[in-house]
């Protein structure tokens, strides 16, 4: 329920909000969802009801309502002021509420209905508040906005006129709903809730105008569907002059972020690796707002910077699609052009050993673990260890594979990398098998499967599931291995592991 002695006025001329003292700006189709909900405090609104009315015109998902929702709630600084009814919709909780039209600006008065409000009975301290609210809120309507609401008490839009004195010749910036085609079906909300969280964390840069989430899928909704795989219709249609493409691909505790950066004349593509997408989005936040800024000078080292980029995001893009020869020789370049580089090295690595090039993972990964300076236990050494202890063990180096397998292990899990620490315990339960320490072998085969449900990551409790098949298979628990074969070949068939089928069909070979 709403504060004691709080009100809120809305203009729907203006588009000003008054709550308790502040002003609140919001953009056009939110504010019109406020109003919705505004006009009957108390009572449920559906989701349906609020698609109809706001938006009628465009073809959008329900994450609109959502995004809009909360963007409300932020502004008044209260989750209270709507509240949630869940599979029915949501109400507007301030009861002491007017909608008011320009000519007649009314305080609410002290009531437990909302009203619209037509009155000239209004304090004159109000009065003029809200005058000079307007006045101001005209004199800057038609200067882009570089952020996604404003939020100002009467002496700072007044102020704002100098802040804001932005030029015709501005840029506007449009972020594209991101590609999850490759991710499974429980993070595709990904799609429109990590476009939000880079949006909401792109930085107002003077001269720029940053389209909303409203904004980008009612310009994409004027393309056809053939029209949208052309960049330069989207130029066209949103008068945008930089636009942000991403793709994120990848298991939980390993995604790949490849995004390039458009322009009218050019494209800059590059790619992030990390464990969780809450990383994911500020560090692309943070390279999109290099991005927007001038730039002064391009040296040397930026441009072998960019083709290093080019070259792993173009190994990854094949990756994707399975062509991993073709990815290691991309790969190959770009450790070439910067051998320091650990994630090239890493993934150079692992595309060698998972191509079967054991002495190649093996070398490299040596090579790239010999370039970490002063014992750093920098970003990947966790996983390029892994390689070189996994490549050791099939070149039946056990002793080097147990040693550098602890190594990885520890340092995994000091950096929190649990997807890693998972694939370490695997590994480690096999050697352990190899030497048929059964005890110790069961323990980390199922520590590993523990980090791998807790990752929620199938591809994961499938593998780690098929690893204690073969163990059970080794000891004769022939009941044992068929269960555990199952739980895989449920989640292989269920999430369409492809990569998973081949070692599903040894396992289940060695029962006959």
């Amino acid at each position: 329920m709403a504060e004691l002695g709080s009100y809120c006025v809305i203009n729907i001329d203006t588009r000003v909000v008054e709550f308790n003292g502040s002003t609140i700006i919001l953009r056009p189709k939110t504010f019109e969802l406020l109003v919705l909900l505004a006009k009957t405090p108390g009572k449920v609104i559906s989701k349906a009801q609020i698609l109809e009315s706001v938006w009628q015109d465009s073809v959008v998902e329900e994450q609109v309502i959502f995004q809009s929702i909360n963007e409300i709630r932020k502004e008044f600084d209260s989750s209270k002021i709507i509240k949630t009814f869940p599979k029915k919709g949501y109400a507007w909780h301030e009861p002491n509420t007017s909608i008011i039209s320009e000519q007649f600006v009314a305080k609410p008065k002290d009531s437990k209905n909302s009203t619209v409000y037509f009155s000239n009975s209004s304090s004159v301290i109000v009065l003029v508040v809200i005058t000079l609210l307007v006045t101001s809120f005209y004199l800057l309507h038609d200067v882009p906005k570089p952020v996604q609401n404003l939020r100002v008490t009467t002496t700072e839009i007044q102020t704002e006129r100098a802040v804001q004195s932005i030029t015709e010749n501005h840029e506007g910036v449009l972020i594209l709903p991101f590609n999850v085609s490759l991710l499974q079906d429980s993070e595709k909300w990904l799609r429109y809730g990590a476009m939000q969280g880079v949006i909401d964390q792109i930085q107002p840069v003077q001269g720029i105008t940053l389209f909303q989430l409203e904004d980008v899928l009612e310009i994409v909704n004027r393309l056809s569907i053939d029209e949208r795989s052309d960049i330069s219709n989207l130029f066209d249609k949103s008068g945008a002059s930089i636009i942000l493409e991403t793709k994120i691909s990848g298991v939980p505790g390993d995604y790949n972020i490849v995004f390039s950066v458009y322009t009218p004349r050019s494209v800059d593509t590059k790619s992030l690796n990390v464990k969780d997408m809450n990383e994911g989005i500020n560090l692309l936040a943070q390279e999109f707002n290099k991005a927007t800024s001038p730039m002064t000078s391009i040296s040397t080292e930026s441009m072998n910077s960019k083709l290093r980029d080019s070259l792993i995001a173009e190994a990854i893009r094949l990756l994707e699609e399975n062509d991993r020869e073709s990815a290691l020789a991309f790969l190959e370049s770009a450790v070439a052009s910067d051998k320091a580089n650990l994630y090239a090295s890493y993934l150079y690595s692992k595309v060698a050993l998972n191509l079967g090039k054991v002495d190649l993972a093996l070398e490299s990964s040596s090579s790239a673990l010999a370039h970490v300076q002063g014992g750093d236990k920098a970003k990947y050494h966790n996983r390029l260890l892994f390689v070189f202890a996994t490549a050791s063990f099939i070149q039946k180096n056990y002793d080097i594979a147990e040693q550098s397998l602890q190594k990885a292990a520890l340092e995994s899990e000091m950096s929190k990398d649990w997807l890693y620490f998972s694939y370490t315990h695997s590994m480690l339960g096999k050697l352990h098998q190899y030497r048929s320490n059964y005890d110790d072998a069961k323990d980390y085969f199922d520590s590993a499967l523990k980090y791998q449900e807790l990752l929620k990551c199938p591809m994961g409790v499938a593998q780690t599931n098929l690893d204690l098949a073969e163990f059970y298979i080794v000891q004769d628990k022939i009941e044992l291995a068929k269960s555990s074969i199952e739980i895989s070949e449920s989640l292989i068939e269920e999430h369409n592991l492809t990569d998973a089928k081949s070692d599903l069909s040894a396992i289940k070979s060695k029962l006959k």
